[in-house]
């Protein structure tokens, strides 16, 4: 969390491909446009942020990493 890392579409791929959620069913690639959807809105009450690095994959926030190493709850104005 303490670097700016982009984690790619292929690496997410295959680490949810093999999810004991899974079972064994082959899946698409585009399950991983739906799992970061499912954790953006899960995140979004805390003000945490997953952003989209065009052409290369996803990384957290840079206001979100500094909040998740220094855990705050929201704010009133962050969560309204």
């Amino acid at each position: 969390m303490t670097h700016d890392r982009v984690v790619s579409h292929g690496a997410i791929f295959e680490a949810t491909r093999h999810a004991p959620q899974s079972r064994g069913e082959d899946v698409e690639e585009k399950i991983v446009h739906i799992r970061i959807s499912i954790i953006r809105k899960k995140l979004r009450p805390y003000g945490l942020e997953i952003e989209t690095v065009w052409g290369r994959g996803y990384r957290l926030a840079s206001e979100t990493r500094a909040r998740l190493l220094n855990w705050s709850k929201p704010s009133e104005d962050i969560a309204a």
